[in-house]
């Protein structure tokens, strides 16, 4: 993980779809950080599973090595089913390429069938 340091501008709690809604600025140091990185980062500083986090957005200062990011981080799994799912594709496309290649043989699958 690089060095990264969380500072949390904004925090909600949506008690009716069970989440935390947060804004956060996020200074890093020479590399850009990772979504994987980032999303360790905010769970620690809000106290939530990283499984339960899904990254909104993440938006770059121009000249500064600072983000600023959004998130939602959920109580359960339950509530976590009404993000769409190309959020949870994005979070898990990493983890999926360390696990051994998975999205590679699925866009082979894709271009035998064409």
């Amino acid at each position: 993980m690089s060095d990264i340091s969380v500072y949390i501008t904004e925090k909600k709690e949506n008690k009716i779809l069970k989440r935390v809604e947060a804004e956060c600025i996020i200074n890093y140091g020479q590399e850009t950080p990772s979504r994987n990185d980032i999303k360790k980062g905010i769970s620690k500083a809000l106290v939530a599973r990283q499984e339960l986090t899904v990254i909104n957005r993440i938006k770059p200062v121009y000249g500064l090595k600072q983000l600023i990011v959004s998130v939602n981080a959920y109580e359960d799994t339950e509530g976590i089913k009404i993000e769409p799912e190309y959020k949870m594709r994005r979070d898990s496309k990493k983890v999926e390429e360390k696990a051994g290649g998975k999205t590679e043989k699925k866009k082979e699958e894709v271009r035998t069938k064409n």
